[in-house]
This record gives C-alpha cells, structure tokens and sequence, in this order.
C-alpha cells in the first residue's frame, strides 16, 4: 500500500462520512498551515513588530470577546444537554453513533462549533501579542490552544458523539467560569483587587477538570464497554500533559509566591 492509498486511508475511509465533508474537517492542511501561522506571529513576527511600539488596549473588543465567550460556550453546554448528554452518555458506557438521528447528529454538529470556538480561542494570543503582554505567551498557553484546537478536530472527523462530548461538555463549562472571571477583572484594579483570592481558583478548577475527566475516560477500558480506546488514549494523554503544565503553573505563580512572602 502507498503513501496516497495510507492517507486515503486513515483520512476518507477511517473517518465519519458526515462530518468529513464539513469545512475544514475533510483535510488536515488549512488546520495546520493556520496553526502554523499563529505560531509563528505571536511567537516571532508579532513581538519583533511590537518591540518599538506601544501597546495596544482593545478595552472594548476585550469585554465583547469575553461576553462572547460565555454566551457561546453556555449554549454549547445547553445543547450538548439538548442533545441527549444526560440520558445518552453520561457516567456509562457509550458507543459511538454515526447515523442521521437527531442527537447523534446534533451532538456532530455541536463538535464542529466547540472546533471553530477553540480556532477563535487563537485571538486571544494575538492580543497579548499587541498589549505585550509577553508572559502571558507561555508554553503552557500554547501547548493548550493549539493541541485543543487538533484534538477537537479529531474529535470532529472520527468520533463526533460519545465519551468525547462529555469532555466538551466540562470543558465548556469550565470556560464560562473562567471567562466570567475574565469579563469582571477587565473592570479595573479595584475589581480585580476583589478578585484576587478568587484568581488560583480558575487555575485549580482547570487542574480538576482534567482530573475528574481522565477518571471519566478510564471507563472506556472496562472489559465489555463499546468505547473506543484510542480516542481515550489520545485525550487521557493530552489532559495529563495540560494537567502537570498547569500544575506547574500553579506552583510557580501561587505556591512558591506564598511561601516565599511567608519567608519575608
């Protein structure tokens, strides 16, 4: 078999013939080549263009991104509950359902908007690109978006219902709390002074989530389950990765801090 009839493979015959025609599902190349781009801007071309310049404020375009945010990843939580999340595939095994029914086929199309969510999600890079706010551009923070954004995609073109849309359905919650957290910092230093004990709560609600969703994924392993086990393997893998990146995170920004004011 060639290298063409391996790709034909894996990329057309493997995968869900519903949602391999959608835009940007059919092919890896624009998510690649697009990914690519936002590594390499808010990596290299955007900080040299930003050396000399002031920094940017879209106070403005901030607040309506993050109202945004929470409207949108509310309703992919109230749809994904529309769709059957609770009676169909919560806290028992699931086995993936390719048909034209109404919830299986909701729950794709719910997948394919939580993708061009995480695409959007690059936005907010770039604009801690523009207010230099270079800290903010760590690994942690790209590691994150980008192996969401791949994860998501996969999750899209060959297993759109099942185990994988209850991690969608925590992930989008956690970012209403998040973005809520978000949208009233942006009010000021005396909102964000309110805030403060409030702010390693995010970071730790992340740290749980991932916890709470590798347990969930460790049922796909048990003898008579129809969950697939690569699709756990992957996002099992993936959220332990972001779960000692955060973790470190958290040492370092909270922990440490806290034990060296203790020490002073």
């Amino acid at each position: 078999m060639g290298l063409t009839e391996i790709y034909h493979h894996y990329n057309t015959e493997l995968a869900d013939e519903r949602t391999n025609k959608w835009p940007l599902i059919g092919s890896p190349t624009s998510l690649i080549l697009l990914s690519a781009l936002y590594l390499y801007f808010v990596t290299g071309y955007g900080p040299r263009y930003m050396k000399d310049r002031k920094p940017y404020s879209f106070k403005t375009f901030i607040f309506c991104y993050n109202v945004a945010q929470i409207v949108t990843n509310a309703l992919i939580v109230y749809h994904i509950l529309d769709a059957g999340w609770y009676t169909d595939g919560f806290m028992h095994c699931t086995k993936l359902d390719y048909t034209y029914n109404r919830n299986p086929y909701k729950m794709a199309h719910i997948a394919w908007y939580l993708l061009i969510i995480k695409i959007i999600d690059y936005v907010e890079t770039i604009l801690y690109v523009f207010r230099k706010k270079e800290r903010q551009v760590s690994f942690l923070h790209l590691y994150h978006h980008v192996s969401t954004v791949f994860l998501v995609w996969l999750i899209v073109k060959y297993y759109p219902n099942g185990y994988a849309m209850t991690v969608g359905m925590v992930n989008s919650a956690i970012h209403v709390l998040m973005y809520t957290y978000y949208l009233l910092s942006s009010f000021g230093p005396n909102m964000q002074k309110i805030l403060a004990p409030v702010k390693p709560l995010v970071t730790l609600s992340q740290m749980i989530q991932f916890v709470g969703l590798i347990v969930y994924m460790m049922q796909s392993f048990i003898p008579g389950c129809p969950g697939t086990h690569l699709p756990a393997c992957i996002m099992i893998s993936n959220m332990a990765t972001n779960f000692v990146l955060f973790y470190k995170f958290f040492r370092r920004t909270y922990t440490n801090k806290k034990v060296k004011k203790n020490e002073d």
